[in-house]
C-alpha cells in the first residue's frame, strides 16, 4: 500500500523536474536566438513556479542559480561565439540595465517562495500542535487565524515588489537608460498592465482584510449617483471597447434630475467598477452591458445587466462570498464582489445577483436615500 502512493508520487516529482529543465532550456535557447538587447529572462520565473511547487526549497534554489547565470552570461555567449572579446565600455546602459533587473525580480521571487516554504513549514508545526486540543472549535478558530495572518503577511511582501517593479517599468518608459525601440515599448506597456492588475488585487485583499477586522471607514459626502456611474463606466471603457462591448447608462423617468446622496464617492465608484468588471469579462463579444437606475420605497435601485450565459441557481447565494467562484465561471479572485458586499453593506444597502432571461446576469444593490 505504501509503495503504491510512493511510485506515483516519485514519477511526478520526475515528470516535474524534468519539465523544469525542459522549460528553462527552451528560455535558454530564446536568450542565445535573439541579441543581446532582448531579455527573457523573467520567463524563468515559470520554471521557478513550478519547482517551487514540485522540487521544494533545493530544487527552488537551483533554478534559480541557473536562471541568474545564464541571463547574465547571455552578455558575453555571442562574443566567445565569435571569438571576440567582451567590451563593456560598448554595451549599451540600458542592456545591462535590463538583465540586471531581470536578476532582480528573480531573487525577489526567489526570496518570497523561500518564505513561502517558511511559513508553511510554521503552519504546519502549529497545525500539529492544534491537533492535540479537544475542543475542535478551538481547532478551526486557530487554523483560520493562521491563514489570515499568513494571507495577510504575504499581501504585505508582495506589495513592496511590484511596486518596484512598477516604478522601474516606468523609467524604461522615459528612456532614462537609453533609447528604446517600438517593440520595447509595447512590450513595457503590457508589463505595466500586468504589474498594475496584480497591484490591484493585492490592494483590493488588503482591502478585504482590513475591512474585515476594522470595518469599511466611510467618507461621507453629498453626492449624485449618476455622476457616480458615469465616471466608472468612462473609466472602464477602455477595455469594454477592447471586447467590443457598449456599456448603456438609463435612469427612470422620474430620476432625470441629479440623484443627491450622502455617500462615499470612492468607496461607491469602487462597487461601480467591480460589477462592470464583472459583466465585461463574462459577457459576449460585440453585445451591450446596461446600467440602470430606479428609485423604490425610499432607496435607489441600481442595476448592472450583462449578456452572458448567466450563474448556476446554486451558486447564486454564494456569490458574494470571500473567495467564493461560481462553478460555471471558474476564474477571478472571488475578492471584487466580496468587497463590494462589504462597501454597500457599509452604507446601509443589500447586493444581491439574479438571472435575466432569456439569457444573462443582473448584478443589483439598492441604497437608501436618506443616508
Amino acid at each position: 500500500m505504501t509503495a503504491s502512493f510512493v511510485q506515483p508520487r516519485s514519477r511526478s516529482v520526475s515528470f516535474a523536474r524534468s519539465l523544469v529543465w525542459i522549460l528553462c532550456g527552451l528560455i535558454m535557447l530564446l536568450e542565445i536566438s535573439f541579441p543581446t538587447e532582448y531579455v527573457f529572462g523573467h520567463l524563468y520565473i515559470a520554471p521557478l513556479l513550478l519547482a517551487s511547487f514540485q522540487l521544494g526549497k533545493t530544487g527552488t534554489s537551483l533554478v534559480t542559480r541557473i536562471a541568474i547565470f545564464f541571463t547574465l552570461s547571455d552578455l558575453i555567449i555571442p562574443n566567445i561565439a565569435s571569438l571576440r572579446v567582451m567590451n563593456f565600455e560598448t554595451l549599451p546602459i540600458y542592456t545591462l540595465t535590463n538583465r540586471i533587473n531581470v536578476v532582480v525580480v528573480l531573487l525577489l521571487t526567489s526570496w518570497l517562495l523561500q518564505r513561502n516554504f517558511k511559513n508553511a513549514e510554521k503552519i504546519d508545526r502549529q497545525t500539529e500542535e492544534i491537533a492535540h486540543h479537544k475542543s475542535e472549535l478551538l481547532l478551526q478558530l486557530k487554523l483560520a487565524q493562521m491563514r489570515e495572518d499568513f494571507v495577510h503577511t504575504l499581501t504585505h511582501d508582495l506589495k513592496t515588489p511590484i511596486l518596484g517593479a512598477i516604478e522601474t517599468i516606468k523609467s524604461f518608459q522615459a528612456a532614462q537608460f537609453g533609447a528604446i525601440c517600438s517593440l520595447q515599448s509595447q512590450v513595457l506597456t503590457e508589463m505595466s498592465k500586468s504589474q498594475q492588475r496584480s497591484l490591484q488585487l493585492v490592494q483590493m485583499l488588503l482591502d478585504v482584510y482590513r475591512n474585515d477586522a476594522e470595518g469599511v471607514v466611510l467618507q461621507f459626502q453629498s453626492i449624485d449617483l449618476k455622476a457616480i456611474a458615469q465616471d466608472a463606466i468612462d473609466t472602464i471603457a477602455i477595455l469594454a471597447l477592447e471586447r467590443e462591448l457598449k456599456l448603456n447608462l438609463r435612469c427612470h423617468k422620474t430620476l432625470d434630475r441629479q440623484l443627491q446622496i450622502t455617500a462615499d464617492p470612492l468607496q461607491l465608484s469602487r462597487v461601480f467598477s467591480n460589477l462592470l468588471s464583472n459583466a465585461i469579462y463574462h459577457s459576449p463579444r460585440g453585445s451591450q452591458i446596461d446600467v440602470t437606475i430606479y428609485s423604490n420605497d425610499r432607496r435607489y435601485i441600481v442595476q448592472v445587466s450583462d449578456r452572458g450565459r448567466g450563474i448556476d441557481p446554486d451558486d447564486l447565494p454564494f456569490l458574494f462570498n470571500r473567495f467564493y467562484q461560481a462553478h460555471q465561471q471558474g476564474q477571478g479572485s472571488g475578492l471584487g464582489l466580496y468587497l463590494s458586499r462589504q462597501i454597500v453593506e457599509a452604507h446601509g444597502g443589500k447586493i444581491w445577483a439574479d438571472n435575466e432571461l432569456p439569457q444573462g446576469t443582473k448584478f443589483c444593490f439598492n441604497l437608501p436615500i436618506g443616508i
